[in-house]
């Protein structure tokens, strides 16, 4: 075999081995430590101010030029530390707040914004509120808030782009577990139907929303699942006939326009079928005559 071609065969092998091992060699000492090698600071040692709206971190140096911190760095603070990696001075990556040797916060950062998971947890170490945040640094999907007591769900809200958009759910923080609450969201304002439930089952209250302001049918229940109030609501006021039950009977039948009383107000009698007690009439809120005793038709 030609002996030029083997010296340069003989080089080839030698240089691809070199490169290999600088590779290799790093990749295979981070894998075995297993955990990020942080510079230790003192808080003392660190300012921090606000950069549009961002934390910005710098390091205090003896000639009182500050310079922005960078790299993996563990705060250390009086009752505990935090672990974040930094560049120019801004968070990026996982942010960790140890308190009193329990995490406080879990928090992922993209150039000094949360970008992802958000977890807080309370003093005890049990995860208190989660939710998460896009590249734009808005809400996005649930946002989960834990009883501090049990670890029950308190509180569920859909977002979508920074706003509530879709159910809100709170649940009951005590006793048996439940749905509270359910509303129905559409770029941060109520719009749709909200229902309120009796701890014990059955519904307590169902309305309907339309861009932040009441505006349908109003309708509450008592815990024996009978109706003791109706009414209808136009732009967030009353508007139309409002019913008051009695152990499910109408009580008092009135008339509202534009939140105000406006037309006949009839109480019934409860115990005579078609018998009223006493009807009044209103215009703008004003009684403007009244009558006693008299018969229904029917």
């Amino acid at each position: 075999m030609n002996p030029f071609f083997n010296r340069w065969r003989y080089l080839i092998v030698v240089i691809t081995l070199s490169v290999s091992s600088l590779v290799c060699a790093p990749l295979a000492a981070a894998s075995s430590e297993g955990e990020t090698s942080y510079r230790e600071l003192a808080a003392a040692q660190l300012a921090m101010e606000k950069k549009n709206g961002r934390l910005f971190f710098s390091e205090k140096v003896a000639d009182g030029d500050n310079k922005a911190l960078s790299g993996a760095v563990k705060i250390i603070q009086d009752n505990g530390y935090i672990e974040a990696t930094y560049r120019q001075g801004f968070i990026n990556g996982v942010f960790k707040q140890v308190k009193k040797g329990k995490t406080a916060f879990l928090i992922e950062y993209c150039d000094g914004r949360p970008c992802g998971d958000y977890k807080q947890y309370y003093a005890d170490g049990k995860l208190a509120k989660h939710k998460q945040y896009n590249k734009w640094n808005q809400l996005e999907g649930d946002f989960k808030v834990y009883s501090k007591d049990d670890g029950r769900i308190v509180r569920k809200t859909r977002y979508r782009q920074g706003k509530k958009n879709g159910f809100e759910v709170l649940y009951f923080e005590q006793g048996l577990e439940g749905v509270k609450s359910r509303s129905e969201f559409l770029n941060d304002q109520k719009h749709g139907q909200e229902t309120y439930y009796y701890q014990e089952g059955g519904v307590e209250l169902r309305q309907l929303y339309q861009n932040g302001e009441l505006d349908g049918r109003h309708i509450k229940f008592a815990a024996d699942g009978k109706k003791s109030f109706e009414a209808n609501y136009k732009d967030n006021q009353l508007h139309g006939s409002v019913w008051m039950y009695l152990e499910g009977e109408v009580w008092i039948l009135k008339h509202y326009q534009n939140g105000k009383l406006h037309g006949k107000w009839i109480e019934y009698d409860l115990e005579k079928k078609g018998v009223t007690k006493q009807i009044k009439y209103f215009e703008n809120d004003q009684e403007i005559a009244q009558q006693g005793w008299s018969k229904t038709n029917g």
